[in-house]
């Protein structure tokens, strides 16, 4: 506008124009200040519900909290009225270790017993609280549990089960500490090494079952441990001292393919007569004779198994040992 137009143009005029501006900016003013306000206003409502979330999820966390511990004791209570419980102790623990029992005790597993221990704190307490359920030591567990389990099982009798998942060192060293508490032992040897523990040296008045078994490339030697005679005896290629007296008063012998020195006709004759009571034997894969005369030459007695139940036997040659023992027997 120049400067003669603006000259040409009332004070009024000019005044009402001035103030129609003001109040225009007035009312965009007014207008941003309540959309700021609506927004601030919605911000604190957003952060408010955010806190209320955040209460209602921990209240909900608490509330499933309180009905799972509302669950666990209905059910505790439920199963302390069961006509299962109403047993006594003694025979509900002997019913759970039947339960636990296993056809070869090589396929035990302690986690079977903490699975038993998690049902309710009854059978946690029975089992807990029992040496009996802990006396299967084997070396698929940590040098530190076996320890534990060996204080847990108290006095009880033991039975050791190694299966080269560990070093035998380690785990014999732990196991050696309790072998007069041993019952039966069991040897599943896989390493080619000889380096086989030398069980010759320990004192083990109940050991009553010994099975050793190699799944190496070699045949598994092992000195017998000190002790009365044994009863269940099992050998997978594996040797033994033959002429030990432990192999006496036998009820179970079961040897297969000893290697080389097996035992002799002698050696097995003074374990078959020095074993009234034997009923079960299995001669499998055992060496024959070296010269068919000897065969020839072998006097013909009797052996008297008077209790025998089953004989199991492979002839490789119609002169092997096996076959001899078998016409006498």
């Amino acid at each position: 506008m120049s400067d003669m137009s603006l000259k040409s143009v009332k004070p009024q005029t000019l005044r009402r124009t001035l103030d129609d501006i003001v109040r225009d900016m007035r009312t965009q003013n007014e207008a941003v200040l309540s959309k700021i306000g609506t927004i601030q206003n919605e911000k604190g409502m957003i952060e408010r519900l955010d806190a209320e979330s955040a209460f209602l999820a921990v209240a909900m966390t608490d509330l499933q909290n309180a009905i799972i511990q509302r669950r666990t004791q209905l059910r505790r209570g439920r199963n302390a009225l069961l006509p299962f419980h109403q047993l006594p102790e003694k025979l509900l623990a002997k019913i759970l270790a039947m339960s636990l029992h296993r056809c070869f005790e090589w396929e035990h597993r302690l986690g079977d017993v903490f699975d038993l221990v998690k049902v309710c704190s009854i059978w946690r307490r029975i089992i807990m609280s029992r040496p009996e359920f802990w006396t299967v030591v084997t070396d698929r567990c940590r040098p530190e549990v076996i320890s534990w389990q060996l204080r847990k099982s108290d006095h009880e009798l033991l039975s050791v089960i190694y299966r080269g998942n560990a070093k035998s060192d380690v785990f014999f060293t732990i196991t050696n500490t309790a072998s007069w508490r041993w019952r039966s032992l069991s040897i599943w040897w896989w390493s080619d090494e000889p380096d086989m523990p030398r069980l010759g040296s320990l004192l083990t008045p109940n050991l009553t079952s010994l099975a050793l078994s190699s799944h190496g490339n070699s045949f598994l030697h092992v000195d017998l441990p000190s002790g009365p005679p044994l009863k269940n005896v099992t050998l997978f290629r594996s040797n033994v001292p033959w002429n030990s007296p432990s192999l006496r008063f036998l009820v179970v012998l079961d040897i297969y393919e000893p290697g080389s020195p097996g035992p002799t006709l002698e050696d097995l004759e003074d374990i078959l007569n020095g074993s009234p009571f034997l009923e079960d034997l299995s001669l499998q894969k055992i060496p024959p004779f070296a010269d068919q005369n000897e065969f020839q030459r072998q006097p013909f007695t009797v052996i008297n198994l008077p209790r025998m139940k089953s004989f199991l036997y492979t002839e490789t040659e119609p002169s092997d040992l096996a076959t001899h023992l078998m016409r006498r027997i």
